[in-house]
């Protein structure tokens, strides 16, 4: 069990309330770019890994599952889901990422 369900969605709203300035319930390209200009994230983009090229408008297409322009909770909370919570956290700015399952190598 590398990261339960409940962890991944607690993990996801916390990073959801942080990035959605606005309070609207949506994450747009906008609130993406203020809020890695206001962390100094983007240097963090080189350190992803096998992710080199990660961009606001990388992160908003691979979350933005029905393509509105934006980012709900319920699709922050799939993306946690969906991808290695690890790279999406360091992705997302996060600087301490959920620990890796050992028995996962």
């Amino acid at each position: 069990n590398v990261t339960s369900p409940e962890r991944l969605t607690l993990l996801a709203d916390f990073l959801f309330e942080i990035i959605d300035i606005d309070g609207s319930g949506e994450i747009d390209a906008e609130e993406l770019r203020s809020h890695f200009r206001k962390d100094g994230s983007f240097t963090s983009f080189r350190e992803v890994g096998h992710a080199t090229n990660i961009s606001v408008e990388s992160i908003l297409k691979a979350l933005d599952l029905n393509e509105d322009g934006v980012i709900s909770r319920d699709e922050m909370r799939e993306g946690f889901r969906q991808y290695d919570p690890r790279t999406l956290s360091k992705a997302l700015g996060l600087r301490v990422a959920p620990p890796a399952s050992d028995s996962s190598s």
